[in-house]
């Protein structure tokens, strides 16, 4: 068992839940710049979001489920 209980399985398929928004995320990006908005709004509210999950998973306690988890890792 590793770290929450989890075996290393589960924990490399929790983590798989960081690398979702990496997917969708560029050609997003690319429809909205093409749209008109600014590079320097999405980078700006991009840093703000990976601000935030790492606050967010600051208080989380050692034996948080994966539902508590996902949150932070998919912001």
């Amino acid at each position: 068992m590793g770290a929450s209980g989890f075996s290393a399985q589960r924990a490399g398929t929790v983590l798989l839940l960081l690398t979702a928004p990496v997917l969708p995320a560029p050609p997003l990006a690319g429809v909205l710049v093409n749209r008109g908005v600014s590079p320097r709004t999405l980078i700006t509210l991009s840093l703000l979001m990976f601000a935030g999950g790492n606050a967010w998973l600051t208080v989380i306690g050692p034996g948080g489920s994966v539902a508590v988890i996902a949150g932070p890792l998919l912001c």
